[in-house]
């Protein structure tokens, strides 16, 4: 077995000690990839993502996607889910496999655009892994234009399904934040969904 990130590497991994040799590599490298970005991201685990697992991605790969939510943000706006695509595709983050690469990045790109095509995640992915990485980036932009990113206002919401309509549950004091984008995304990603006040 050869590694593509080389002897270099190896020796460095053979001196840290037991607690970093622990650590998910996936998580170093997000969080060297995304130290730049000075908007606030989701956080790694919101309630809007706790309630979508069984629709999308697995929790890892979910929790990583979440964590990229504004890897876009500086980009050109005609062009920033093809460039989101790309940058997550391409960034050096270890542990990851070819697939989980281009679930992930399509998931990235989806939070941007809705009906994303790139020719490696037709490639690379099955049409159910496909669908589940476009449904988590859609769950992303609701989550984002609902809360601006903010982690304390997601924590008002709640998405739920029943049968074949998705529920967005907002406490009442938060339900001016329901937009019209936020709408918007509920609509277009299942035409009978809705949102209540508890």
């Amino acid at each position: 077995m050869i590694s593509s990130y080389g002897v270099r590497e190896g020796i460095i991994f053979d001196s840290l000690d037991t607690a970093e040799r622990l650590e998910d590599p996936l998580d170093a490298g997000l969080e060297a990839l995304v130290a730049d970005i000075r908007r606030p991201s989701l956080p790694r685990s919101g309630r809007m993502g706790d309630e979508a697992a069984p629709f999308t991605l697995n929790a890892r790969l979910s929790s990583a996607a979440c964590r990229l939510v504004d890897i876009g943000a500086l980009l050109h706006p005609d062009h920033r889910a093809d460039l989101a695509f790309d940058l997550v595709a391409r960034a050096p983050l270890p542990g990851l496999s070819h697939k989980d690469r281009a679930a992930l990045a399509l998931a990235v790109a989806s939070r941007f655009k809705k009906g994303v095509k790139n020719d490696v995640s037709e490639k690379l992915l099955d049409e159910l892994t496909a669908g589940k990485a476009r449904a988590l980036g859609a769950l992303m932009r609701l989550a984002a234009d609902f809360s601006g990113r903010s982690a304390a206002l997601l924590k008002h919401a709640r998405l739920t399904c029943d049968g074949d309509t998705l529920v967005l549950k907002v406490a009442a004091p938060y339900r001016a934040l329901v937009s019209e984008s936020v709408n918007g995304v509920l609509s277009r990603r299942q035409p009978n969904s809705t949102w209540t006040t508890p």
